[in-house]
């Protein structure tokens, strides 16, 4: 019991300050698109192009590393009502269970295109917040049409592609700006997720027991992957890459599962 105790201690704090670093990360990188793109005392002066365009790009960017980061850290819960069953260990995020009732809980096993159209999803709705109607440019004409994006994993990458238009009027004038964005970013996710099926498949076969085997091999592949229980033998796994960092910052991806019991086969 008081082992029990201590685990849920540790994974209480962990949890802490995995919420408070995010919640800081978000916040900072979004003060990050403004300093960079457009300095407070040029807003106003700003007219070129140029700027409008770069500013556009940062957007892309943070909104980028933001969807990754979120998809992570809630499990691929980034937008409403993505899976069935979830884990609440806070009143504000809730981690699905991808495994639970002797079943696979994974949306669509195997399948990374579920994932990239998450991404896609998250940018779609979320670029216009940082863009916020192009605020930093008063005085100055800016329409934008929809946002369209498209995610690709390759085995070191995510790629973002994202088609944003812009048009600036003056003088009557307008001016189409270029709507293309690439955003590449080292990430092994399409890995993570591999690692993420296998650990399911593995509880498939046999949910007596976590398989701490597996999950220590995992390191010599530059990946961390620990396991803590919770409540009604609740499982949190949580990965993380320690081979690719995203603003200075390890990835990590969590998410739930409920096996029969918790023991350890090592």
């Amino acid at each position: 019991m008081l082992k029990k105790r201590g685990q849920f201690a540790v994974f209480t704090i962990m949890i802490i300050i995995i919420i408070v670093g995010f919640l800081v990360y978000l916040s900072l990188g979004k003060e990050d698109i403004k300093s960079q793109a457009v300095p407070e005392k040029e807003r106003v002066l700003l007219t070129d192009d140029n700027n409008i365009r770069n500013f556009a790009e940062s957007c892309v960017e943070q909104t980028s590393k933001h969807a990754l980061f979120y998809l992570g850290f809630v499990g691929g819960n980034i937008i409403p009502d993505s899976f069935d069953k979830y884990f609440s260990y806070d009143n504000y995020f809730k981690i699905p269970y991808f495994y639970s009732e002797g079943k696979s809980k994974i949306p669509v096993p195997y399948d990374e295109s579920y994932w990239e159209n998450l991404l896609e999803k998250y940018i779609d709705l979320n670029l216009k917040n940082c863009i916020n109607d192009f605020e930093a440019f008063r005085g100055i004409q800016i329409t934008h049409g929809n946002t369209k994006s498209n995610v690709q994993f390759t085995d070191q990458e995510v790629i973002f592609n994202v088609e944003f238009p812009v048009t600036v009027t003056r003088n009557s004038q307008e001016n189409s700006i270029a709507p293309k964005y690439i955003k590449r970013i080292n990430l092994r996710l399409r890995d993570i997720l591999g690692i993420v099926s296998t650990i399911v498949e593995q509880e498939v076969e046999n949910d007596l027991y976590i398989h701490w085997d597996y999950l220590t091999d995992m390191t010599a592949n530059n990946y961390n992957i620990t396991a803590f229980t919770e409540t009604d033998n609740t499982i949190i796994y949580k990965i993380v890459d320690l081979e690719d960092k995203i603003d200075d910052e390890f990835y990590v991806f969590q998410f739930a599962n409920k096996i029969k019991t918790v023991r350890s086969n090592s």
